[in-house]
């Protein structure tokens, strides 16, 4: 299994409508007749979104058989997200409106994680309020862009750190389920990763919120110069 994620990213019109429509597959169908809502990669994306909600809610419990139970099932819901971009790569159902629901999917579940992980002290609490805060500067750097004319597409960066720190938030999750069930040892083991995937998290999403405000403000003629 490929463990980087793929990221769902489309150009400017989907692409199905740079196929002729008598040679479209099925999910390209699909799509176009649902206006990009019903697509292989959304599903996955809406999918993976539930998953990981009820799996943070059962965490939130913060009982032996609840954390168990929800860490497999974050894990699962992680695990569609990586594949989301890929599948509709595959199926030649990339959007813009796929990048959108992806990003946003990514955006409150990473929020809703932060605030549970906070909450049961799994996480440090300044870890947690960085993430919220650059949460709250990538919209706004997303609404400039918008209002700009601009195009904002998901940083490389900000997926592989949202990557790892659900890597982290897993591992975490097991040290608290160890230590409900009395493994210290096993425990102390996932110390350190923890804290090196914290760390490692927080400044690729400060390196890619970085890279949100640079396009937002970067004028369009001189972006076009760069690329």
């Amino acid at each position: 299994m490929k463990l980087l994620p793929d990221l769902h990213r489309a150009d400017a019109v989907p692409q199905w409508e740079t196929v002729d429509p008598s040679e479209w597959n099925q999910y390209q169908r699909r799509a176009a007749e649902t206006n990009g809502w019903d697509t292989p990669g959304n599903r996955l994306s809406l999918e993976g979104a539930i998953e990981t909600t009820v799996g943070l809610g059962l965490i939130y419990l913060d009982k032996p058989a609840t954390t168990v139970l929800g860490a497999a099932l974050v894990t699962v819901g992680r695990v569609r997200d990586l594949q989301d971009g890929k599948r509709a790569e595959e199926t030649g159902t990339k959007s813009p409106k796929g990048e959108a629901i992806d990003a946003s999917v990514d955006t409150a579940l990473g929020v809703f994680a932060a605030l549970v992980m906070k909450r049961k002290k799994l996480v440090p609490a300044e870890a947690a309020d960085e993430l919220i805060a650059n949460v709250g500067i990538k919209i706004g750097a997303s609404l400039v862009a918008k209002l700009s004319g601009r195009e904002m597409h998901t940083e490389r960066m900000g997926k592989y750190g949202t990557a790892l720190r659900w890597a982290d938030v897993t591992t975490r999750i097991g040290k608290r389920a160890a230590e409900h069930f009395r493994h210290t040892g096993i425990s102390g083991k996932l110390e350190k990763p923890s804290a090196i995937m914290t760390r490692a998290g927080v400044l690729m999403d400060r390196q890619a919120t970085a890279g949100y405000v640079r396009d937002a403000l970067t004028p369009k003629q001189k972006r076009s110069a760069e690329a």
